[in-house]
Parts: C-alpha cells; structure tokens; sequence
C-alpha cells in the first residue's frame, strides 16, 4: 500500500472509532454532534442524565400559579430550565444551575417548561417539557341579586354568569357589606342561584356580599344587598262569597287590616292553606289555587272543575279533598298547583256535603242529614264510603280531634263522635247552642263553635259523653266558620267580615279587632311569613 493511501485509511479508521466507542456531547436541543466542538467522550456509551418532572406532566386545570420540581436519574447533575408560552422553545446560551425547582407565578394561558440535565463529564441529556394552565383573570361579577325577607328568613337570588365560572360565596354581616374575604361570616360556597339565609333576628339588617369564583381560584367584586329580616307576620285568609279571596295581615290583632286580595271567578266559600298557596272552595268553579307567596298581591296558580260545587277543601299531601256540595265528594290532584288535575269522586247519601277534615287514610264529610260519612281515601283516585254516623240536625262543619269527630249541626248545636273504629263511628254527646252551629275548631278540650247570629260558642269537651257550654261571645253579625291560632280564634263573621277574638283565658273571650271585607265572610284559614 503507499504511504498516501495509508494515511487516509487511519483517519477514517480513527472518526469510525470514536463515533463508535465515545457519546457525543449533545447540541443544546439535546442531539448528538460528534463534530460539536465542545464534544467530550464518556466512557460509558449507554447513560445519558434523564429529568423526572414530579406530577402531571400536562396540567390543563386553570390556577393562579404554578411551580414545577424535578431530578435526574444521576447524581450531581446541573439543569437549565425555562417557563415559556412558546410551545416550540429551543435552548441556545441558557446556562446550568444546581437548581431543582422553577415556578410561573402571573398570567394567563397555557405555559411550557423545558428542562435538561447535565451530568458530572458534561453529558447533556435530552429536553423534557411540561405544561401548565393559568388564569389570573376574575370572572364576572354575578347579576340580578334580589333578596325577599321572610319571618326570621332572607331569601337570596341570583344568576350566575356564563362563562368562567365555579361557584359563588356568600358573605354577611349586620353592620356593612363584607368587601374581602375575610369580612363578615361565610354562609354559602356553592353553584345554585338561591340561598334562604336562616335564624335570624326580627328587625335587624343584614348586608349580604355575593362574589363568583372561577376554577382557578380567582374571585369577582362584590355583588351587594341588604334586607330586613321581617317580623313574623300573622295573615287571615277568608273566603269572602262574591269577592273572592281576602288576604288580612292580623299581626297586630287589634288592628287587622286586608293587605291583598283576589277575585275568583266564583263564590268563595272556604280556604285551605299550604305552602305559598290557597285553595279556595269556589263554589261552581271547584278549586281555585291562588299563589300567595306575596301575601300582599296574590295571584292565580290555575282552577279545576269539579263534578258538583265546591263548599269546603282540604288539604293533605299531593290531594285536595273537596266537599263538593250535591255531588258529594272529590279529590283532586294538586302536585303541580298550577296543573291541578281531577282525580276521584264519591256520592254521598245527603243532599249537600257542606265540610270536610282528612286524617289518615279517611275523609270525613259534613253531609247534611246524613250527618257524618266516613269515605276510605287510601286510594285516593276511587274513594268510597266505609262507614256513618246519624246524629240530629243537619251537619255542616266537621273537625277531628284524637278519637273523636265533631260536627256543628246547625240547630242542634255540637255533636261528639267517637271515630276510634273509622268504619264504625258512634255518637258519644252532643251540646245544644243558642244559635245555628256553622263551624266548630277544638283546641285543648275546649270546642269554639260559630254559632251564626250567636257569635262565638265555647264548649267544654274534656268528656266527650258530655260536652258542656262554658263561654258566649256575641260577635256583630252571624258567626260562620272559625279558625284558633295561638291565643286567638279568628272568626269569619258574614257581613261581619273578620273578627280576632282573645282566647289566653277560654272562658272569658273578648274581641280584639274587626276587619270589614267587601263580601260576605264564610271561611278563614290563618298563616304565618315563615
């Protein structure tokens, strides 16, 4: 071989080995470059430093800020790291550190973070990338927040905005708006658009701050209101004939005054509370519902017909249980009170079915000369008759007591049933009254019977065998139906309208307030703000 040739296959030979038997120093994007001039071999062609990012390596959860840690898979390693919103970064002269750790601390959208190790011969492993979402932009602030006091109750409402949003914070306090976070006291973290804010203090003013939080932990301003919680407030219901429902604020029982009303299309006859709404009895129109969630203006929920004309109602459940006049008996389905659908029906044997008082799984209707019917509600769509009592007069008004039903029976006065077999009932006493006995309600072995032109009757019933009259209170027209709440006995008095009659002490009864009503006053059902 000439010399020439020789030498050129060396250097072959040699470059052939070395790229062999030695790792190149990688370039700064972590490839490999035998002809890099800061290239160095490592007499171990397998190890190069790997970087180990500790958790998620694609954090797509929006916070406010983000800190990254690392290690290598070789000791005494240096690094170089960078946090950038450019995705497709490459490093050129950043320098190594010791440095383990790097954080994002501001601003908004997705970050990257390259990092590479460097070991202890100046080996450069290959870049590993991590990324993360931030936000450091406060959501909207919430809109429409109305507050409606209640007794011993606020009741809050929102709307939550549309977009970047988690959950909003309710803050109070009674001397001034919570401004941060640390003001006033928590009530409320959550993603619902109303809250009732709950044992609170009659007369005392809250102030209410409402701030929206996004994933990231970021929060609006302050959505401000402030209310007073109401004092409860006492309201009688009354059936008032031609002018529909009567709503009177009794709060103050010595001056009743009618702070809403509602004309229904019939003649109302008695009235049933539950919920924020009453049922009406109205006559040939059957049920009306009437949505009195603001006493102050009520409003029609809907009407459902029944087969005869509604005189009396009440209310159990999801069922209204009519005393339907000369077609006897009917339910109707009130789950939906602004859809009330017909359900069942029952005959009864009198000629009018004037009242009616649901316990159990029985109805018992006022029915007339037929006195007392007992119908089987168990099946509420196919009510019938299970058992009678006969006892004298004709019965318009019933209420149940334990054991016992007790009929207002006209010119006979009070009757007492004992109902303690519902299909058997038997007459136990009975208590002439000077009057015609409309309406009975029996409170604490006392009966307080509506006695038409006789006003008010207090009966005692602690043995029902014998009922004893006990009080009379003359009232200015002709007492119709009565309702007792607390120590009073509301008394729907005709052309009377609405007398509050004191009952603390049973035996001496004495009228606190009269409320004149633009009808004729034939039923009342007594109700509370809470």
């Amino acid at each position: 071989m000439k010399k020439g040739t020789w030498i050129i296959v060396s250097i072959i030979s040699i470059v052939i080995l070395s790229t062999c038997n030695g790792i190149l120093n990688p370039n700064p994007n972590g490839h490999w470059n035998p002809l890099d001039p800061a290239y160095v071999a490592d007499t171990d062609p397998v190890h190069r430093p790997i970087v180990t990012i500790s958790g998620t390596l694609n954090d797509t959860v929006p916070r406010q800020t983000k800190s990254w840690s690392w290690e290598a898979d070789s000791a005494g390693c240096l690094y170089r790291a960078v946090v950038t919103t450019e995705a497709d970064f490459i490093f050129s002269n950043e320098t190594f550190s010791e440095d383990t750790t790097i954080s994002q601390e501001s601003g908004n959208g997705t970050y990257y973070l390259f990092v590479q190790a460097s070991d202890a011969e100046g080996n450069q492993g290959p870049v590993v990338e991590a990324s993360a979402v931030l936000d450091n932009t406060a959501p909207s602030q919430i809109a429409l927040l109305s507050t409606a006091s209640r007794f011993e109750k606020v009741n809050l409402s929102w709307e939550n905005p549309g977009e970047d949003f988690d959950h909003i914070e309710i803050r109070y306090s009674t001397g001034a708006y919570p401004v941060t976070l640390e003001d006033g006291t928590q009530i409320y973290s959550g993603s619902d658009e109303e809250y009732a804010h709950t044992g609170l203090t009659s007369g005392t003013d809250y102030y209410y701050s409402v701030f929206s939080f996004d994933a990231a932990g970021n929060y609006s301003f302050a959505t401000t209101a402030d209310e007073t919680a109401d004092i409860l407030r006492t309201y009688a219901y009354v059936a008032d004939n031609n002018h529909g429902l009567q709503v009177i604020e009794c709060t103050n029982p010595s001056s009743p005054s009618i702070t809403g009303t509602y004309d229904t299309p019939g003649y109302a006859q008695d009235v049933y509370i539950k919920g924020d709404y009453a049922y009406v009895a109205d006559s040939d129109t059957g049920l009306v519902i009437i949505d009195i969630s603001n006493p102050a203006s009520p409003v029609l929920a809907k009407n459902c017909d029944t087969p005869g004309s509604g005189r009396d109602v009440y209310v159990r459940g999801n069922y209204a249980y009519i005393a339907d006049w000369a077609s006897g008996f009917a339910v109707v389905d009130v789950t939906d009170p602004e859809n009330p659908v017909l359900a069942g029906s029952c005959n009864t044997p009198g000629d009018y079915t004037f009242g009616i008082y649901v316990s159990g799984d029985y109805a018992y209707a006022a029915d007339s000369y037929s006195n007392l019917q007992v119908i089987d509600i168990s099946d509420p769509d196919n009510p019938e008759i299970s058992g009678s009592c006969d006892t004298s007069g004709s019965s318009y008004c019933v209420y149940i007591s334990g054991d016992y039903a007790y009929l207002a029976n006209y010119d006979y006065g009070l009757a007492v049933v004992d109902i303690s077999d519902p299909d058997n009932p038997g007459i136990s006493g009975n208590c002439d009254t000077a009057g015609s006995a409309m309406g009975v309600c029996v409170i604490d072995y006392y009966a307080y019977v509506a006695d038409s032109t006789s006003g008010l009757q207090i009966i005692d019933v602690s043995i029902p065998e014998s009922p004893t009259l006990k009080a009379t209170l003359t009232t200015n027209h002709a007492a119709y139906d009565v309702f007792i709440s607390g120590n009073y006995a509301y008394v729907a008095d005709v052309d009377g309208g609405l007398a509050v009659v004191d009952i603390a002490a049973p035996l001496a009864p004495s009228i606190q307030g009269v409320c004149a009503t633009p009808g004729r006053a034939y039923g009342v059902y007594v109700g509370f703000n809470d």
